[in-house]
């Protein structure tokens, strides 16, 4: 709805639309979001603005954006926040290089519940596998292979690069193959991983789904990207407790460290008011 059509740039395609943001200058993300494509894009830039602004919680961000609210902004210009940098995969890579002609979500828009518009540019489309390819059979020209590629690049030029993992209210995200991937990778590379969630609520609501994850159900818009994950993962029970460690680990879990923050968030607050 927004972001494939203010990409466009005639009719042979398009380019990313931070290229376009960011009138073609190079700028380095010091954070990269891993979210559901399904997640309300209100939501997404409400957990961008919560981070930058060291909160735990999107909800009242949320609420603003969705006033219209100029406090947010104003805010973020008072902590010297309006420069921080974010990579999302929606704005940072080309979609006219690979997916704009398709209906995603089955055709229907996930908030409007309209159907989806499909651009009709003529760039030329990369998958996974297309040629030429790399050494690990991936293809060269895609960019929406190389997710984990960039963070290792990101990661080890920049010891503060950060992941920020925005949880919706049904935490579908941890349900996603590629967020599972992406949050595999950040631990694997020593980033320091925050979540962002609605309401704390949330994360006592599907704990115990969360509990039951396994890599072999993981969910993405397309098969291959499935398939892809999967076959880089050899031993898959390894791999499920792992990724419970991750998010559960009372030391230093996903969980275990947002319910520090958020504690320590709720101490400021109650120091505030006395």
């Amino acid at each position: 709805q927004a972001v494939i059509p203010g990409s466009r740039v005639g009719d042979s395609g398009g380019c990313a639309m931070a290229t376009l943001m960011m009138d073609g200058k190079y700028t380095r993300p010091k954070n990269m979001v891993s979210h559901s494509w399904g997640t309300s894009f209100r939501d997404l830039v409400a957990a961008v603005v919560a981070d930058a602004l060291g909160d735990s919680e999107f909800g009242t961000a949320a609420a603003l954006l969705e006033q219209g609210e100029p406090s947010l902004r104003n805010l973020l210009c008072a902590r010297g926040k309006l420069q921080d940098t974010y990579w999302i995969c929606a704005f940072s890579i080309s979609q006219h290089s690979a997916i704009c002609g398709e209906a995603a979500f089955g055709g229907v828009d996930p908030i409007l519940g309209t159907p989806h518009p499909t651009c009709t540019c003529r760039a030329p489309k990369h998958r996974n596998s297309d040629p030429p390819l790399r050494e690990d059979g991936k293809s060269i020209p895609c960019e929406i292979n190389k997710f984990t590629d960039m963070m290792e690049l990101l990661a080890a030029t920049d010891d503060a690069f950060q992941q920020v993992i925005v949880v919706d209210s049904q935490a579908e995200v941890f349900t996603r193959a590629w967020v599972v991937d992406e949050i595999a990778m950040a631990h694997r590379l020593g980033m320091p991983q925050h979540l962002k969630v609605r309401k704390a609520s949330v994360v006592d609501e599907h704990e115990g789904h969360l509990r039951r994850l396994r890599v072999q159900d993981m969910q993405a818009t397309r098969r291959e990207d499935v398939d892809d994950i999967l076959g880089r993962i050899p031993d898959k029970r390894a791999f499920n407790v792992h990724l419970q460690h991750i998010i559960f680990d009372v030391g230093s879990g996903l969980i275990a460290s947002w319910r520090a923050l958020d504690a320590q968030q709720a101490l400021e607050r109650v120091g505030r008011t006395l």
